[in-house]
């Protein structure tokens, strides 16, 4: 098994809370996002601008990823045969509805934050 993804993983989240965040926390341009967002759940709401079309169009892009990249989910999950399952079970190939999901919440984001833009 291939664990170099897991690797680059980690050091991304030990680059990030050791050099960026603290870099980010200094920048006076978001202290405003700082200072609202305490918790995880405070930062989820400021990073989706208040707004549960935006949470819901990150959620449906994040399933259109994973949905996208299945063949790579199944071989280290074990399972080759997991995505020919998945794809009998609903009726499409899971890399092609994977893209029609990243599209529609493309779309979705982009006339939300135009109407959070003229609002």
């Amino acid at each position: 098994m291939d664990f170099t993804f897991l690797l680059w993983f980690v050091a991304l989240i030990a680059i990030y809370a050791v050099v960026v965040r603290p870099i980010l926390h200094a920048l006076p341009l978001l202290k405003e996002f700082y200072t609202q967002a305490d918790t995880f759940w405070c930062k989820l709401k400021a990073c989706a601008w208040n707004s549960l079309t935006v949470a819901w169009s990150y959620f449906v892009a994040f399933v259109g990823l994973v949905l996208e990249r299945f063949d790579m989910v199944s071989d280290a999950v074990g399972d080759p045969e997991l995505k020919a399952n998945l794809s009998t079970a609903i009726g499409a190939d899971t890399k092609t509805l994977g893209y029609l999901l990243l599209g529609f919440s493309l779309v979705t984001l982009v006339a939300r934050l135009r109407s959070i833009r003229k609002g």
